[in-house]
């Protein structure tokens, strides 16, 4: 007798155990879709593309859950979730063709035009979250020096900046990604949205040339001179190049006062 009661009162633990388990919500609430190419008919395989979910609000109190990435077949399913409301933001590679955007439908480029997506129960599972993103916008071309053939001479610092607006006056800096000089002259400048931009250089002061803006066949000092760059969406504008010239140079030496002896270097 004594034996038996032992044995049970051993075995209260794991009943209370699995009590506790059992009686505890099961946090399996799940999100799930493809993400799409703008034209929405083909699911994105050729890349793998993350998604970060949040709470809150977006451009506000957004407060990241989680993120997980799409599969060979441009799936992605975010699992373990709570019940609540939750926001999706789908982030391609920084070299992508496509843009980051938000869920919504269709998919949108600012955190203020998402669309919540909501789990009723910590057992939902809500399927068809699919995204339809744009492709980004690129501007690509070379930065020569004054001769035409010969690369700028390289330097990590190097960059294109954009700008919409007028170059001499109220112009807004475009956000873009990636506007580096390469070793071989080469640039490509992404955006997220179609619009007309003007560009102009931004090279290092290590650098024996002046920045001017691309203006046409040539480039130029003067903004008023610099030409607007139409570009509509999905489209690539190559062949974008710059000219630079050199920047003038002043030599001398520095005297004492006698006019004759070579000044000491300190």
């Amino acid at each position: 007798m004594r034996q038996t009661q032992q044995k049970h009162a051993a075995f209260l633990p794991v009943l209370f155990l699995l009590a506790l388990i059992f009686s505890c919500p099961a946090h399996a609430a799940s999100i799930s879709g493809y993400i799409y190419p703008g034209n929405g008919n083909t699911p994105i395989t050729g890349e793998t593309i993350d998604v970060n979910v949040y709470r809150g609000i977006p451009c506000c109190t957004e407060e990241y859950v989680t993120q997980v990435s799409t599969d060979q077949t441009g799936r992605f399913i975010v699992t373990g979730l709570d019940a609540g409301t939750y926001y999706l933001k789908a982030e391609p590679d920084p070299t992508s063709d496509y843009q980051a955007e938000w869920w919504a439908v269709p998919s949108v480029a600012h955190c203020n035009d998402s669309i919540p997506v909501t789990a009723e129960t910590a057992t939902s599972s809500i399927r068809n979250v699919n995204f339809q993103l744009d492709t980004v916008v690129r501007i690509s071309g070379h930065v020569f020096q004054a001769n035409g053939s010969s690369p700028i001479y390289y330097n990590s610092s190097n960059s294109i900046l954009a700008f919409t607006g007028d170059p001499c006056g109220g112009m807004d800096f475009a956000s873009f990604t990636d506007g580096s000089i390469a070793a071989d002259g080469s640039y490509t400048v992404r955006f997220a949205h179609a619009g007309t931009y003007y560009l102009t250089t931004s090279i290092s002061s290590s650098v024996n040339a002046i920045n001017e803006w691309w203006a046409g066949t040539t480039s130029s000092r003067d903004c008023s001179q610099a030409q607007a760059i139409p570009i509509t969406a999905g489209q690539h504008s190559i062949g974008k190049d710059f000219q630079l010239d050199p920047g003038a140079a002043v030599t001398g030496s520095v005297y004492e006062s006698d006019g004759s002896t070579l000044a000491a270097s300190n």
